[in-house]
């Protein structure tokens, strides 16, 4: 089994940020339980990379359960890298220009 490096690009760590800020905003505890989730997600990630589709070139994305997020990410030989947590409501053009 291949061990995956993992790299989260300084775009889509803010937006996890942000996503947590907003979150624990709205009720106390939210903001925790979306960070976890996405955290289990990318850790699914480095087990199974290419489970999920490819979306656009060589980007593939996972969506985030109960949350309006998705992971847009790519793999590389043995890396990963983490372009964006992406909330679904915005112009997808964002992430693609990354």
């Amino acid at each position: 089994m291949i061990s995956y490096e993992l790299e989260i690009r300084e775009e889509a760590q803010q937006e996890l940020n942000d996503g947590y800020i907003w979150y624990e905003f709205q009720q106390d505890g939210i903001g925790k339980k979306f960070i976890s989730l996405v955290k289990e997600y990318i850790n699914n990630l480095k087990i199974a990379p290419f489970q999920n589709p490819l979306i656009y070139k060589k980007k593939r994305a996972v969506f985030i359960q109960d949350f309006p997020y998705q992971i847009i990410y790519a793999v590389y030989e043995t890396k990963i890298v983490i372009y964006s947590v992406f909330h679904t409501k915005r112009n997808p053009k964002i992430w693609k220009k990354r």
